[in-house]
């Protein structure tokens, strides 16, 4: 990852079914960050996961995929973090993680680019 990227910490990594877990994710350096989290359940592929983006203003729009183990019931983020409230729907385990773009600058003054990065994925179990 470049120096401007994000990372992510959860209030748990095991709860029980109708419990909720907080995924936290930080911006590193990334001016008007849009966020993005991630959620793929054990065993399924790699490009077969719910994207949820999610803006600095929190505004989400064009989710795409879903998850059979956990819902996303809350979304909210600012110009740091964004914050997302998850319930277990099923037993089962997923990898979790968000990814943060926006306005990087690599020296001042100077122009921004668009870049980011993504957190480390944090595994996420929802028991009977």
């Amino acid at each position: 990852m470049s120096a401007a990227n994000g990372h992510a910490r959860s209030s748990a990594s095991v709860i029980r079914v109708g419990e909720t877990v907080t995924v936290i994710g930080m911006q590193v350096d990334i001016g008007m960050p849009y966020f993005q989290l991630y959620i793929q359940d054990e065993g399924a592929t790699p490009g077969d996961s719910l994207a949820l983006p999610l803006t600095y203003l929190g505004q989400v729009s064009g989710v795409t995929g879903s998850s059979a183990v956990f819902e996303v019931i809350a979304a909210q983020a600012d110009l740091n973090e964004a914050v997302f409230v998850l319930r277990g729907r099923v037993p089962g385990a997923v990898q979790v993680w968000i990814r943060a773009t926006g306005e990087v600058h690599y020296g001042y003054p100077g122009s921004a680019t668009w870049s980011g990065g993504d957190s480390d994925p944090i595994t996420l179990t929802v028991a009977e």
